[in-house]
Formats: structure tokens, sequence, C-alpha cells
């Protein structure tokens, strides 16, 4: 299936097409919209067991794009957070969203902000309480897309969009955003305020 009709899908299901020298906003909000609908958060934790020992015994975490679920129409379609940043990223590629636009965060999430302890299952923690530094990349937890629009970072393909009302929000309103990456460098992490970059190994991210 070439772009063109990937387009025409996703325009028949009320995504419109990102006009040339915009910002994009209303195919992004209209994506987002779209991947809360057809998603079924699902931790990779609860992944068949075959599947959980191919990701976690080589200690790999699956960032997966599944545009083209939505292109066949699925539904309840199962999968995590990077699943969902994944696959709202790749969307708003197809649909001519400039890309400088468009990138993957890392933050610590809403949760953890209110809290000075966490249980690190499904972080990478296993069976271990650990403390939450809120301006520490060690409490890093939680990824999300990213959207520049009005001077600030949004959130995109968030799954807390899922139990809120409204959920593109500016990303600091809800998470602590603590490194992030544009979608046309591939996963080189910078801090979102200028900072030296970080690659995967010092974060101690399984990417």
């Amino acid at each position: 299936m070439n772009i063109v009709e990937q387009q025409k899908i996703l325009q028949n299901m009320g995504v419109p097409l990102c006009k040339a020298g915009t910002s994009g906003f209303e195919t992004v909000e209209a994506i987002d919209s779209l991947i809360i609908e057809r998603f079924k958060y699902t931790s990779d934790e609860n992944l068949p067991r075959e599947k959980k020992y191919d990701l976690y015994a080589r200690k790999l975490e699956a960032w997966r794009s599944f545009h083209e679920k939505i292109l066949d129409g699925q539904t309840k379609i199962p999968g995590d957070c990077d699943d969902f940043t994944s696959t709202a990223l790749e969307l708003a590629c197809i649909m001519g969203v400039p890309q400088h636009r468009l990138g993957f965060g890392l933050v610590i999430s809403e949760t953890s902000l209110t809290m000075k302890f966490r249980d690190g299952v499904g972080d990478g923690r296993w069976g271990e309480s650990y403390y939450v530094d809120h301006n520490s990349d060690s409490s890093i937890d939680h990824a999300i897309g990213i959207y520049y629009y009005r001077n600030q970072w949004y959130t995109f393909g968030d799954t807390w969009g899922q139990s809120v009302s409204k959920s593109m929000v500016p990303v600091n309103t809800r998470h602590r955003l603590m490194q992030m990456s544009f979608v046309d460098e591939g996963f080189l992490w910078r801090r979102p305020h200028g900072w030296e970059p970080k690659s995967r190994k010092e974060l101690r991210l399984p990417l």
C-alpha cells in the first residue's frame, strides 16, 4: 500500500491531511483521538510468555508501530505507552505533519510526581521499591509522543489520554519531560532545555 492510499484510508477515518506550510494541529489532534479510540492499554508484562521472554530475556523494550493495524480498521489493539507513541508518530508522518514538530518524550509520569517511592514492577526494577527523585533520569517511567505547537511541547499519543477528559495538553502540566528525541533524528536523546544529549546506554533504558 503506497502512502497516498494510506492517506485516503486515514482521511476516511476523519484524519485531515496536513496542508503544506501549516503546523498540522488538526491532523495531530485527530490522530491522537484515533489512537485513544483504537488501542487497549496492555503492558509488555502481559504479553504471551514466549513474546515476553523474547523482549525481556535480552533486556529489550519493544517500540512497535501498529499503524498497519489502524489502517486495517482493527480496534482494541493491545499495546503499551511506547506502542501508542510509535503508532501516533508514524501516522502523523504519513499525513504530512512536519517532522521537526514531532518527537519521542521520556517523562516522569504524573503518578510518580505525586510519590516519594514506587513499586518497581513494570519499570525494570523487578520486585523492588525505589525512591522517586523528581529531577533524575533514574525516575523516568513513561514514554509519550510530543508535538511542538505555539512554542510548547504537547502530549501526543499518550496512554494517559484514555483516562482524562483532555488528552493533548502541554507536557509539563501533566508529566515532567526529562529526555526527548526528534523523529527525524532517531533515538538520539537530549534534554529538553538544550543540555548534552544522552545515549541510550547512559540513560540505562532498554531501547
